[in-house]
């Protein structure tokens, strides 16, 4: 049987770490500042409002396009002069840029938002907008890549079997469930926001030239990881493995099969090899289960490490009270 993978040397743990910390450094950087970006234009709801005059309206900007805008407005007798749309400027493409620019022409007069301890602080659009969660949202897969990674590391050496937790094996009013993947919810959960994720900034940003409604994006939000949660339990909670103890029988509920305990032979380890490069390989272990004549093997689940899947098999082969015959 092949050795269980992982960091070959110190090198490579090294250079993962690495890797994992200036990767988590960036992304979490990107997240603070569009964190404070929405935060202020949030602040901006607290604003006052007076009528102001455009006085310039122009797109600016090469790739990433937005309006730069100038206009008076007048508070307590004086005249100022503002040149922000909104707290910061958030680029687009050039379609929003226009309808934006169209929105707030030379010459028109519109609702101008100040601060009211400080009215030079003025902008056109109040409140946060639909552009401020999106950029959120465009930043969740590669969050979900982050903290995927710092949790993977940080429990790489966890065995990920454990008969005792209550969500792996259920006492039913029928027998007993085995769910391996019980524990594993919340990789399911991570998994399920990476892919809303990644086409979500496709799917809401195509149609909306990435500029959606704010009532899109809180639906998005809410929706979005509340859908992904149910399915992530619903997942975990497969079973694998049953024991109906008033027929003595084992289901595997995922083959469709039935088996009598005395037709089981036992339960193996076996496993899968993947070639990725030249002396670099993963390993995948699996608890099979096997039964009748012709000794036909089910795979139950599957490990990434040997230990615990051997773990597994030997806990299956006690509980159920089979033969073990790991080849």
């Amino acid at each position: 049987m092949p050795e269980s993978t992982g960091a070959k040397n110190g090198c490579a743990l090294l250079f993962t770490w690495g890797f994992l910390l200036v990767w988590c450094g960036g992304i979490f950087y990107a997240d603070g500042l569009f964190l404070l970006s929405a935060g202020r234009q949030a602040l901006t709801l607290n604003y006052s409002e007076t009528t102001g005059t455009i006085t310039s309206s122009e797109i600016q900007g090469r790739k990433s396009r937005y309006l730069a805008v100038t206009y008076t407005y007048t508070v307590d007798g004086q005249e100022r002069k503002g040149t922000r749309f909104r707290t910061n400027i958030v680029g687009s493409n050039t379609g929003t840029a226009e309808r934006h620019a169209a929105a707030f022409p030379v010459g028109k007069e519109v609702p101008v938002y100040f601060d009211p301890a400080n009215p030079s602080d003025a902008v056109l659009v109040k409140g946060p907008t639909g552009q401020d969660l999106f950029a959120l949202w465009f930043l969740l897969p590669f969050n979900v890549i982050a903290l995927a990674g710092l949790v993977g590391m940080l429990r790489r050496k966890r065995t990920p079997f454990d008969p005792d937790d209550p969500r792996v094996v259920v006492h039913t009013d029928a027998g007993w469930q085995f769910r391996p993947d019980a524990r594993c919810h919340w990789g399911f959960f991570a998994i399920g926001m990476f892919i809303i994720g990644f086409g979500g900034v496709f799917a809401i940003g195509l149609p909306t030239q990435f500029d959606p409604p704010l009532e899109l994006m809180l639906a998005a939000w809410v929706a979005g990881p509340t859908l992904v949660w149910l399915i992530a339990r619903r997942f975990a909670r497969r079973v694998a493995l049953e024991w109906i103890e008033r027929e003595d029988a084992l289901a595997l509920p995922r083959h469709g099969l039935v088996v009598p305990r005395g037709d089981v032979h036992g339960f193996a380890v076996e496993w899968d090899t993947d070639f990725l490069r030249k002396k670099n390989e993963t390993v995948s272990y699996f608890v099979a289960l096997r039964y009748g004549p012709n000794r036909t093997t089910v795979r139950l689940a599957s490990w990434s490490d040997r230990s615990a899947a051997e773990a597994a098999a030997s806990w299956l082969t006690g509980f159920v009270g089979v033969g073990f015959r790991q080849t």
